[in-house]
């Protein structure tokens, strides 16, 4: 307490002296100081996640499912974040639990993070978009794994990989970045294949079963205005929901 004082006295007193100093200014470092740099650096770049934690989430919720009160994943946009989050959070407290450092570069986990993470999450939903409406939907969450699966471990092994070599790097900011990174993904790597995977089942229930989403919060049909009439949806999905059927019967001349 008495040393921190000590030092606000020091530095009120260099303050004091460059106003009248004419040929130069003088300037202290101190721990209070390095602190309240490093605290300020820390909350600047929290806005820059959040605000890209933001982003994403809007973007998956956009385009993760289809413009459709069925098909929309706005459950699974919200858990795919969450993931990502329970991913940093726990690679870092491995590699806290062994001791490593950090430094302001760790700051950039969270994006790396983010890309792997959502790049994941549309390969999944892509592959179960890509099946039979009829089949199952334990059938289609195997189909969608046997396609996906594969690119997603090679990728995730692949940058594990890359920064485990990083961190053989003698440059110790650098060395404890690799580290850190390669833990975060293969949690990241864990966690989408065990807690986003479950979540995919049961959305994959859930459209098969033509819920809505949210618990069936969303109570708009399909050929709604507010969900564009439907043109946002692709073919199959058309066909699923019937769309086409009642475009048909609108179609068909009437004869008395």
């Amino acid at each position: 307490m008495w040393f921190d004082i000590y030092e606000d006295k020091i530095q009120d007193a260099v303050q004091e002296f460059n106003k009248n100093a004419k040929f130069g200014e003088y300037y202290m470092m101190s721990n209070s100081g390095i602190f309240q740099a490093f605290s300020s650096d820390l909350a600047g770049d929290l806005v820059f996640v959040l605000f890209s934690f933001a982003l994403i989430f809007v973007y998956s919720v956009s385009f993760l499912g289809s413009c459709s009160p069925v098909h929309c994943r706005l459950t699974l946009a919200l858990w795919g974040i969450f993931c990502i989050i329970m991913s940093y959070l726990t690679g870092f407290g491995i590699c806290f639990m062994y001791d490593y450092e950090v430094t302001n570069i760790h700051n950039f986990i969270p994006f790396l993070l983010l890309g792997v993470g959502v790049d994941d999450m549309f390969v999944l939903c892509n592959a179960v978009d890509q099946t039979s409406y009829d089949l199952p939907y334990q059938q289609r969450i195997m189909i969608a794994l046997k396609h996906a699966g594969p690119s997603i471990t090679i990728t995730s092994f692949t940058n594990a990989l890359a920064f485990y070599f990083g961190s053989t790097a003698s440059i110790i900011a650098i060395s404890s970045f690799c580290i850190f990174a390669a833990v975060s993904v293969c949690m990241l790597y864990a966690s989408v294949l065990t807690l986003f995977l479950c979540a995919l089942v049961w959305d994959t229930q859930r459209v098969g079963n033509k819920k809505t989403e949210c618990c069936r919060l969303f109570c708009c049909k399909e050929d709604s205005i507010i969900f564009c009439k439907g043109n946002f949806l692709s073919k199959t999905q058309r066909d699923f929901s019937g769309l086409n059927k009642e475009e048909e019967k609108e179609e068909k001349p009437v004869f008395e």
